[in-house]
Parts: C-alpha cells; structure tokens; sequence
C-alpha cells in the first residue's frame, strides 16, 4: 500500500524571512548542520558564479511541504512564521542591473541585514534603507552581497 503521507522538504531561511536552499532528502528532517556541514552554505547568485558563504548562526530551518518551485528556486521564497507555507517573495534583484537612485523599493529607515563576502569569510552587517540603498559601507575586497528586507525581494550584487 502506498504512503499517504506528503513529501516534504527542509528550507534554510535568515531572519528577515528569506529562503536561501530548500532540500528534501525521503522522510528525514534535515537540519542546519546537515546542509551546512556545520561551517557555511554556499548561496550562488543568480545568472553569476559568484556565492556568499552564510554562517549555519544565521540559518533557521523549516520543514514544508514538499515544493518543486521552492526547490528549484529557493531565493524567491520567503517564510512566514504564521503561515503553513512558503510565500513567493519576489525575483531576486540584481543590483548591477539597476540604473535609478533606488535599488530597494521599500521606505527610508526600513531594517536591512547585509552579508558580503570578502574573500574567504562573511561580514554581516544590520542597518536601515536610506534612499533605497543599505546605510552601511561595503567592506573593502567584497567579492559578493547580498541585502535583505522583510517582505521585499532579495537584493544581490556580484
């Protein structure tokens, strides 16, 4: 007799909501250290090779129903604590593409979480949008960032 039970999957989110992998791996539960290896998870951009190397202390796994869209494009989806799936949070954006004085479309003073690659290791950064850019600087030698708002799209830069 076949399972009736539903496939599911494992996400890793950060703190604003943001989906960056979703795994499913048969009926186990996988964890934060089981994606991370206990040292980082690799998040390659979009339409680049570049990747930032996020810490498993900024990571928060979920388990959902399984989810081929969610699977195949993580970074578009976002958790929501109060709902029993995930949300669609938006094309992530790409920052070089941009071209106006806005890069985030979300208010002046809204909380940003930051994470740029330099190197071999992750600077995090907290701050707020000024104009539609994160008020923090950039790390000098950052190779990749990525820029988080709750309920906005993930912002990245290669």
């Amino acid at each position: 007799m076949a399972s009736t039970e539903t496939p599911q999957m494992t996400v890793l989110h950060l703190e604003t909501g943001h989906v960056v992998a979703a795994a499913t791996c048969g009926k186990r539960k996988l964890t934060v250290d089981d994606l991370t290896g206990g040292t980082y998870l690799a998040v390659r951009l979009p339409k680049t090779t570049d990747q930032v190397n996020i810490t498993p202390d900024l990571l928060t796994a979920a388990i959902y129903a399984r989810d081929d869209d969610a699977l195949d494009r993580p970074l578009e989806y976002r958790v929501d604590p109060n709902l029993p799936t995930l949300l669609f949070g938006g094309v992530p954006i790409d920052l070089t593409a941009i071209t106006g004085p806005h890069w985030i479309e979300a208010p002046d003073g809204t909380a940003v979480l930051s994470l740029w690659q330099v190197e071999d290791h992750l600077e995090v950064g907290r701050s707020v949008l000024a104009n539609g850019l994160p008020d923090a600087a950039e790390p000098i030698l950052t190779d990749a960032q990525i820029h988080l708002c709750a309920g906005e799209p993930l912002a990245y830069k290669g």
